[in-house]
Parts: structure tokens; sequence; C-alpha cells
């Protein structure tokens, strides 16, 4: 019997932490999955958006070299991997598609003028494995206004691709992707078709969420100065960590704690309704710096305040909003010391660290679902 025909669903992130490129296929799976972090010079605290436009554009050719290598190896080579044009859905890409034609691209995915005309696929022994559409991150949120240049190399490169291949371009905001792997990786199946709270506590936001069964998001609150992940940051290159610092922060916190070390005060936290201030930890844990207190008790300290933050904040959103499963999303929720003291309290659910960080799965998961959804299909 000859090859199955097959499609997949290609998803591309260029956020201001990391470069990176997902594919999924008909069935919802994640089949590829390649990111890097973007470079950081030693004591730097992130990246100019500047810095980071031209690290993505340096970084994302090898990893949708290896996006590619990791897709080709999915199907035998007599499957066909079809384009966007299978459930007679006419091309929207035409002069929708803006930016420069990538002949790498077109080498890496094929093209549509490479399609033998009697095939109506592509054979993936010929090494052209076009995708069925293009998700990308085109903004941080969906919020209006919301913008950086960072997602611009991630949308170039879409659209593109999109041009050449033939076939649709769908943009998301980088928090939509962010909550998509994060459903997808823990697995429940209830926050596929309830209503749910999301929290996104990452480097560059600390927001609450109210997740509405047709996937509206609707911010609730979060913090009203620094993210989350700001204060972690600074705090670990304070202490000499190297950015992004919260892995380091865990290990240093984990082993003071393991050797008996303990807080001498408990973390007072600012929180009020829905919304929370971190800069004030900020001055704290550089006054506990300055005083000679251990590394691993700093450590310790900037953790447990972020987790007691999140506490208050969800019992402050549920006394408001009512009782609802939380998830629990981006790169702060990969911390376990974390996730295992609100999973101790709450209905809370978390992804995998490498679906919690910044990715491009989330990407290629609602692009799937909308391709799939203007098809008819689901």
């Amino acid at each position: 019997m000859s090859g199955c025909e097959k499609r997949y669903f290609l998803g591309i992130d260029t956020s201001n932490y990391t470069t990176s490129a997902a594919a999924v296929d008909e069935d919802g799976r994640i089949i590829a999955f390649s990111k890097r972090l973007l470079p950081v010079r030693a004591g730097g605290a992130g990246l100019r958006q500047s810095e980071a436009v031209f690290s993505h554009v340096r970084q994302l050719p090898g990893v949708m070299d290896e996006l590619a290598s990791q897709i080709r190896a999915q199907y035998k080579p007599d499957d066909k991997v079809y384009g966007g044009a299978e459930y007679g859905a006419e091309d929207r890409t035409g002069s929708e598609a803006k930016g420069r034609v990538d002949s790498e691209s077109e080498g890496r995915f094929g093209s549509e003028a490479s399609e033998a005309e009697d095939s109506p696929g592509i054979k993936a022994d010929r090494g052209e494995l076009r995708p069925a559409a293009v998700g990308y991150s085109a903004r941080p949120r969906d919020a209006e206004g919301s913008y950086m240049p960072c997602f611009l190399v991630g949308e170039s490169t879409a659209l593109s691709l999109s041009s050449v291949c033939g076939v649709p371009a769908y943009d998301f905001s980088h928090q939509a992707g962010h909550l998509a792997a994060a459903v997808y990786g823990c697995g429940e199946e209830k926050l596929k078709s309830e209503p749910f709270y999301a929290f996104h506590v990452s480097g560059g936001t600390t927001e609450i969420l109210d997740v509405g069964c047709d996937g509206k998001i609707t911010l609730l609150g979060g913090t009203k100065d620094i993210s989350a992940g700001q204060l972690i940051d600074r705090v670990g290159v304070m202490l000499g960590m190297h950015f992004p610092c919260g892995p380091e922060l865990e290990r240093a916190a984990a082993e003071y704690s393991e050797a008996g070390g303990e807080l001498s005060s408990v973390p007072a936290v600012c929180v009020r309704g829905p919304y929370c201030n971190l800069s004030g930890l900020e001055n704290k844990l550089s006054g506990l710096k300055n005083s000679g207190r251990p590394m691993g008790e700093i450590a310790l300290y900037a953790i447990t305040a972020v987790w007691l933050t999140l506490e208050k904040l969800t019992l402050e959103i549920f006394r408001a909003y009512g009782t609802r499963p939380v998830l629990y999303a981006g790169g702060v929720m990969s911390c376990a010391y974390i996730k295992e003291r609100l999973g101790s309290r709450f209905d809370a659910y978390f992804a995998p660290p490498e679906l919690s960080s910044d990715n491009a799965a989330g990407a290629a998961i609602l692009c799937r679902k909308k391709y799939l959804s203007e098809n008819g299909v689901i």
C-alpha cells in the first residue's frame, strides 16, 4: 500500500526571549519543535528590541532547518504531505502576503512551482514539505496598540513562506499562543470546553485572564509595575546569575532549603484586589543582599514572594468572580517550587517547562484550529 495522505501546520514565534518554530499534524499532535534562547551578554538583564530583532534574523534560519529535519523524519518516502487547498478552500494569501520571499524558505519547505501537476500533494522523499498553513505571533497580546518589533521577524518569515508555498497565513498574539500551548501541555480536557482563569506569568507579563469557551480572552487583573519574570531576572542578575535567571535562582533556593536554610521573615506582598505591585520586593531583595544575607536565602525569598503573590491574586479572583479551574502559564510557571504550592491549594493546571516558556507550539496549534474551522472540518 502506498503512503498516507498527511497534512501539517507550522507555527513561528520570535519573542523577546526565544526564537522558536513548531509543527502540529492534522490530529493536533506536536510533531516537531525547535527553539533557541536569544543570547544575552554576561551581566545583562535582557535585550533591547533592536538586539532581539538582529538575533532572531541570525537564529531563525537554523531553527527552521532543524524543524524541517524533524518534520521530514515523521514521514515515509511515499507519504503525500499536503499544502493548503485540499479542502477546496481558495488561496487566501495572494495580495495579503507581504515581505520578501526567502529563497532559503523555498529550499527548506518546497514551493508551489516544484509540485508535479499530476500530484495533489508533496512527496516527502523529494524533501518538499509544504505546510497546510502557517501561524505566527504578531503582537504581545490581543489589545489595541500591542506591539513589539521582535515579532516582525517571525511575521515576515511566515508571510514569505505563505507566499512561496501558496498557503494561508494566520496571525495570533504571543499571549494566545502561550495559553494554547499550556492547554495542550497540561492535557486537561475540561480546559478545552469550559471557561477558566489563566495566569500569564513571564518576563514580559503578569496578567490574570478570563478565558471563555469560545477562546475569548478578557483581562481581569495583574501587575501594576514590573512583571514577576522581571523580578526574578533582576534579582538573579544582581546575584551574578545568567539571564534568564529562573532556573539558576530556583536551584539556589532548593540547595539552601535542602541544607536546612530558612527565611528569616515571610515576604510581605502587595496585593489589592486583582492587582499587585512587585517593585517593592525588588528593593527588599536588594536590601537583603546589601546586608550580607546568603544567596540561597535571597533566592528563596524571591521565589516565595512570587508564590505568595500569585496565591493571593488567585484568591482575590475567586472572591470577585467565583471559583473556576486555573491555568498557570508562562516561563515563571516552570518553577517546581511555585507549581507545587499553587497546585496544593487550587484546581490548578500547568504545562511542562518546554511549553510554559516561550515557544511556537501555540501558534501552530491555533493555526491548525483556524484552518480546519475555516474549511468546515471543526
